[in-house]
């Protein structure tokens, strides 16, 4: 297996415009990247599995091109994502101790309505938005609509941690 391939089914979102975050990107690209997300649940759901959607964007003057990690888990294994990033940004170094704020996302509140575009962030999103919505959840209760339809899907989460200064912050985080 290629060494920068985290698990089985891994995978990059690489926007072709050259922006810093995914935040900075117009608007049409990112309506494209959720469409693409959305696609890539439904995907994984097929083969039983759930996927982690994670964004690294600091460092923007010397890494200015952004990309969201796309990984693959079981199953039921979002809430032991969401145990595992509170606890890694809120035991981070000395480096990120200026800020500790950890920002809870969910469906009324995504990452773009959570975090300014100029500023540093990590972020980790998983499950699908259109699970938790009201719309959505109105749809599942029609019985024949079928599981692909995403009343089966993970309901939506995720954190992000603002970043004030770059200090060394390691590019890699999320894959560690």
């Amino acid at each position: 297996m290629d060494p920068d391939v985290l698990v089985e089914g891994h995978l990059e979102i690489v926007p072709i415009s050259h922006v810093s975050s995914i935040l900075q990107s117009d608007e049409e690209t990112q309506v494209e990247i959720e469409r693409f997300q959305s696609c890539l649940r439904r995907m994984y759901e097929t083969m039983g599995k759930s996927v982690l959607f994670l964004e690294t964007a600091v460092h923007f003057h010397s890494r200015p091109h952004a990309h969201i990690e796309v990984v693959p888990m079981e199953r039921g294994m979002e809430p032991e994502a969401s145990m595992f990033f509170k606890e890694a940004f809120f035991s981070c170094d000395e480096e990120w101790a200026q800020h500790r704020k950890v920002i809870e996302l969910s469906s009324a509140r995504p990452l773009k309505r959570a975090v300014p575009a100029h500023f540093q962030y990590l972020a980790a999103e998983w499950g699908d938005p259109a699970a938790t919505s009201g719309a959505d959840k109105d749809k599942s209760k029609d019985k024949s609509k079928s599981s692909k339809a995403g009343s089966d899907a993970a309901p939506y989460g995720g954190i992000v941690h603002p970043v004030e200064s770059e200090g060394t912050i390691d590019t890699n985080f999320c894959l560690e």
